[in-house]
């Protein structure tokens, strides 16, 4: 260990003698020695880290230096006691980084009507500011390269300690793959959805691998849409990091579209809209036009339940609800009536 050491003096530079001086880490037990005659102190057999030095006598307190030990003696450190003012002590975390971005980062204080000095959190993380006074504080954290959090408080003039953790958790990561009847579908987009949030979509690769990142734990129901049409969905509880496989069964959707008197509808057009029911939403399918003889085909459609709808200028729209069975052929008959 080594020797940290240091005077304590009161706003007019005089030596306080009996003043209890801390040395602790943060969040952590402490040390704790009286000052002498003179004002001096002395810690001794101090190891290497961070730590925070204190100086208290009654009614006066001073503010927190943050000291480094590395193996050679830290003298001649001032701590200046003035008049304690009210306030609040904020403790907290900052969550996600590695030691390596921790050691370069600075956490802020900004309210109350003035601009606090910024502190580094520890190697664990945590940080701590004294004696912050009644108001709204914003306390922020950010990196070189762009990265930052930031949160906000209101401390009332009853607060004495308060609490704010800033989380750099990219959140969890989503890796799969999907396919369609055993065929990997590149040229996808998936797209993760919850209660608690819709996270932006990603596509899918020539292999059909896609990487969704920043998701938050709980159910989430994935909604794949490919192209021509091909889609579906996944439902899963994601709790970790994770792998996955989608694989998209299809089915057939023909039919034939003709008016209340038999006539075939030619040119009425076919939409199909999917159906979530864990989030109460939908999402276009492919869609048909009718020839001729009134008949529509869809030879590749996701299996699943869809809301049909046509319409034909001309005639009242219909609706219905269709199940497409996987690897199997439905065949609807929907007759139109005319407008009056």
């Amino acid at each position: 260990g080594t020797e940290v050491s240091g005077r304590v003096m009161d706003a007019e530079g005089a030596p306080v003698a009996g003043a209890s001086v801390s040395l602790k880490v943060i969040q952590e037990g402490g040390r704790f020695v009286s000052t002498q005659a003179d004002g001096t102190f002395s810690f001794f057999e101090v190891t290497e880290g961070t730590y925070q030095l204190t100086g208290v006598q009654a009614g006066l307190t001073s503010e927190t230096l943050e000291v480094t030990v590395s193996g050679n003696p830290v003298k001649g450190l001032a701590l200046r006691l003035d008049r304690e003012r009210p306030g609040a002590t904020l403790t907290g975390r900052v969550i996600g980084l590695p030691p390596e971005d921790l050691a370069q980062l600075f956490v802020s204080a900004f309210g109350g009507g003035e601009r606090i000095e910024p502190v580094r959190p520890d190697r664990q993380g945590f940080y701590r500011f004294e004696r912050l006074p009644p108001g709204i504080w914003r306390i922020g954290a950010s990196l070189f390269d762009g990265r930052s959090r930031s949160g906000r408080l209101e401390i009332t003039p009853a607060d004495t300690a308060v609490e704010l953790d800033l989380d750099f958790s990219s959140g969890l990561t989503l890796r799969g793959r999907v396919s369609v009847d055993g065929t990997p579908l590149s040229g996808a987009q998936v797209q993760a959805w919850s209660r608690e949030q819709r996270a932006p979509g990603t596509g899918t690769a020539y292999d059909g691998s896609f990487t969704l990142s920043g998701l938050a734990a709980g159910p989430t129901t994935l909604i794949v849409t490919g192209p021509q049409g091909l889609g579906g969905t996944r439902s899963l509880r994601v709790t970790e990091d994770q792998e996955i496989s989608i694989d998209l069964a299809t089915g057939r959707l023909n039919g034939r579209i003709s008016s209340v008197t038999g006539e075939p509808v030619e040119d009425a057009t076919i939409r199909l809209d999917a159906w979530v029911p864990a989030l109460k939403l939908s999402f276009s399918g492919p869609g048909a036009r009718t020839g001729a003889e009134g008949a529509f085909d869809i030879p590749r459609i996701g299996a699943g339940t869809y809301q049909l709808t046509i319409s034909k200028e001309g005639f009242a729209p219909a609706e219905l609800t269709v199940e497409v069975p996987a690897g199997r052929e439905e065949t609807v008959e929907v007759q139109l009536s005319p407008v009056p």
